[in-house]
């Protein structure tokens, strides 16, 4: 906690790269916890943090990565259990 409360703004909350990384994780995360998700779905829940286009690129970088697959837009976890 302290971590993240030393690489905040004024709000307490991670801005920039750290934020970035957060809202990736977190939705990796979920993605991994729900084992498949409906992509419209997703995005709605993050909409307040991510642009479209922004989301678009993390689930590439999923999909590069070989942690999610999107067939038909629902995104299935692939990636390993740990």
């Amino acid at each position: 906690m302290v971590a993240l409360a030393e690489n905040s703004g004024r709000t307490g909350h991670p801005t920039g790269e750290k934020a970035k990384r957060l809202i990736a994780m977190h939705i990796a995360q979920a993605i991994k916890e729900l084992g498949t998700v409906p992509e419209g779905l997703l995005y709605a829940y993050v909409m307040n943090a991510l642009s479209l286009e922004s989301f678009r690129s993390l689930m590439q970088a999923f999909v590069n990565f070989k942690i999610i697959r999107i067939d038909h837009h629902l995104i299935k976890w692939i990636g390993g259990n740990e």
